[in-house]
């Protein structure tokens, strides 16, 4: 590598939602992806919710890892998980329920146990 010349960082071995996605758009798009039975482009789930385009797509890549949305193609298609509609469902009946949902779908991820650790 040449002076001046920087590289571009490695991308995380684990996931981790992107640092320009807000808390309160993850918590918005969690929910909605659930709710397609067809595959969808992020001008869908944009529809949806009203959240940003850019946003939603810098979220997908954080979703698909933990297992709630799988990428069809490099066209930006995706389709939403069991376990994506399972925790829709949940949350349509009380966000409570979905939160606990997604925190039962999430025990086997990093940061859940993490967080868990860190509050016993």
């Amino acid at each position: 590598m040449t002076k001046g010349q920087h590289r571009s960082p490695e991308p995380p071995a684990k996931p981790v939602p992107h640092d320009r996605v807000t808390t309160p758009v993850l918590v918005e798009l969690i929910p909605s992806v659930g709710r397609f039975a067809e595959p969808f482009r992020v001008d869908d789930l944009h529809a949806m919710t009203g959240a940003g385009q850019w946003a939603i797509g810098l979220a997908m890549k954080f979703l698909a890892d933990c297992g709630l949305v799988r990428k069809l193609s490099g066209r930006g298609i995706y389709e939403s998980t069991r376990t994506a509609q399972e925790i829709t469902l949940a949350w349509d009946k009380d966000p409570e329920d979905g939160m606990r949902a997604l925190r039962n779908a999430w025990d086997r991820l990093w940061f859940v146990g993490g967080i868990t650790q860190a509050h016993t």
